[in-house]
């Protein structure tokens, strides 16, 4: 429990434990004025930018509400309820004529306001009261259920609701269901007409107008013959079960961005768009990626060694290229023509046959007619 009152003050936010809901049941109970928005007690900054979030006010002596000071006041799942002896559960009393441009906002979202009951004169007739053009009541997806307006009240054909305002009054998505009221469930005595959308009723019919009494020209409240409104809402959206108040930590990830992407494949398997730079120059054969290559003939004629008798090369099996030519015949050097000299008196009698002379002779004679066969 919280003890009243409590004092408002600008920039202030009390909520019922870290999430601010109403099962948290934080409560306000009893106490005269349990949330002072006045200068009575010397606190005489503007109640600017103030928020109640899930608390429950319950059994005012006087008033749940009190407001008297420029600001704006808002009200987030709390609760009303209970309340059989109050003045007036919320008031807003705000009047500063040298300063008509400023005004007391009172905002109730997401509450409820259940089981409360009118006390008898001198208490208000409604259980929120804005008294006055600077003033402002705003109530939206809220809920008004077993409130008893006419008990012990001996005018209620002319004084019974269960919201009275005499300044800007904005009603969203609100539900009325089981109230006794004698008029109607809300009155307005402003020249502005009301801003009214999506609120249903059930069992809440008021004896003038089933939702809204609008009081905009003195002739109709001398007359008593207000411009009605009736509930516009098929159903109840207050009791519409609202989104869980805090998101998963992580939503689930649309099936799509799990399933790998068409054009990216995965990094380990070779991207097949990764041809050979370069084309082969010629379709694939069945020989040798090179031919062998017929070397040309020596630019110059093997030496002949006078030791032994020339080896005949043999003839290529490829015919060489007539390109390969050289310039000119090769020439035997006459370093290279063996000379005959007369054997040292070690190897005998030094003669020479003339048989083996002329062996030598035809064996250079075929030597150089080989090489230029060779070289044709």
């Amino acid at each position: 429990f919280l003890m009243p009152p409590i004092r408002v003050r600008p920039n202030v936010h009390i909520k019922c434990g870290d999430d601010g809901v109403s099962s948290g049941n934080c409560q306000v109970f009893g106490g005269s004025v349990q949330v002072d928005a006045t200068d009575l007690m010397g606190e005489t900054m503007a109640a600017r930018n103030v928020t109640f979030e899930g608390l429950t006010f319950a059994d005012t002596k006087k008033y749940s509400i009190w407001g008297t000071k420029e600001g704006n006041i808002t009200f987030i799942d709390c609760a009303f309820k209970k309340n059989r002896f109050a003045e007036a559960p919320v008031l807003a009393d705000y009047y500063k004529p040298e300063e008509q441009s400023s005004m007391l906002e009172m905002t109730f979202i997401d509450c409820i306001f259940d089981d409360n009951r009118y006390f008898g004169k001198p208490a208000y007739p409604a259980i929120i009261t804005s008294n006055g053009i600077q003033n402002k009541i705003v109530v939206a997806n809220s809920f008004f259920t077993n409130n008893d307006m006419i008990f012990n009240n001996t005018d209620s054909d002319k004084i019974s609701f269960l919201i009275e305002s005499s300044g800007p009054l904005e009603l969203y998505d609100n539900c009325f269901q089981d109230n006794l009221v004698g008029v109607a469930n809300v009155a307005s005595y402003s020249e502005n007409s009301p801003i009214s959308l999506n609120n249903y009723g059930e069992n809440t019919n008021g004896n003038k107008c089933l939702f809204l009494a609008s009081f905009e020209q003195q002739r109709q409240y001398e007359n008593f013959s207000p411009r009605c409104f009736i509930f516009d809402s098929d159903f109840c959206t207050a009791l519409v079960t609202p989104a869980p108040s805090t998101a998963p930590s992580a939503a689930p990830t649309p099936i799509g961005s799990l399933s790998p992407t068409v054009s990216a494949a995965p990094s380990i398997t070779p991207t097949v768009s990764a041809v050979p730079s370069t084309e082969p120059t010629a379709a694939p054969s069945t020989t040798p990626t090179s031919t062998p290559s017929i070397s040309p003939a020596p630019s110059s004629a093997p030496s002949i060694s006078p030791s032994s008798n020339p080896t005949v090369t043999p003839v290529p099996t490829a015919s060489p290229s007539v390109s390969t030519s050289p310039s000119h015949a090769p020439t035997v050097p006459a370093t290279e023509v063996p000379t005959i000299a007369p054997p040292s008196d070690d190897e005998g009698d030094g003669e020479i046959s003339a048989c083996s002379m002329m062996t030598n002779m035809n064996a250079m004679l075929l030597t150089v007619v080989v090489m230029t066969l060779m070289n044709m």
